[in-house]
């Protein structure tokens, strides 16, 4: 996961934020955040965890309850994020589907996400998804001031969506290292 989360935004945020910020960041200090962030997770959190065919880690998402008070919106995907080689093959919109079924398994009606706003590619993923763009605000990422988008699907029903090309979803808690070998028994799609 840290090598997915550290690769992803070397490559999404290339021309977006400073090249040293990006070639500082490490696998290493990421896996700690992870275990960090795994070992906190209430329990209305979930991060899924995507492989591809030879059973590599080629994504993930996150999310829970909404963290910041967007009216109408009771569910957030804190994250997704897959690798530049692995996209365009229907990960993304999966990790979107099942994060959408958890959220809903939870209780949530509907939901929303942050992204940069200049990252056009995922925007366009997220818009081409239904999201609507419903907020904005400034947040300051490696020293520089970066404006943030939010998308929000109103019914999470309209986020599911059918099928895709993912050979199994991992889901990690509080309870689960994020070693792979501590995960429960895949969930195949």
């Amino acid at each position: 996961m840290a090598r997915v989360h550290v690769d992803t935004w070397r490559a999404a945020y290339r021309d977006i934020l400073p090249a040293d910020f990006l070639e500082a960041l490490s696998y290493e200090a990421r896996t700690q955040r992870w275990r960090d962030n795994l070992a906190q997770a209430g329990p209305q959190q979930f991060t899924l965890v995507a492989e591809d065919d030879s059973g590599e880690v080629a994504g993930f998402a996150g999310g829970g309850p909404e963290r910041v008070g967007m009216q109408g919106y009771d569910g957030e995907i804190y994250a997704v994020y897959v690798l530049p080689q692995h996209q365009r093959r229907g990960i993304g919109r999966r990790l979107m589907d099942v994060s959408a079924h958890h959220l809903m398994d939870q209780g949530f009606g509907a939901a929303m996400l942050w992204a940069l706003e200049a990252n056009g590619r995922a925007r366009a993923f997220y818009e081409a998804l239904g999201g609507q763009l419903i907020g904005r605000k400034t947040k300051v990422v490696a020293d520089t001031p970066q404006v943030e988008v939010a998308y929000g699907w109103p019914d999470l029903a309209e986020l599911v969506s059918a099928g895709g090309p993912v050979t199994a979803f991992y889901t990690l808690g509080a309870d689960h290292d994020p070693d792979r070998s501590s995960h429960p028994a895949p969930q195949r799609d």
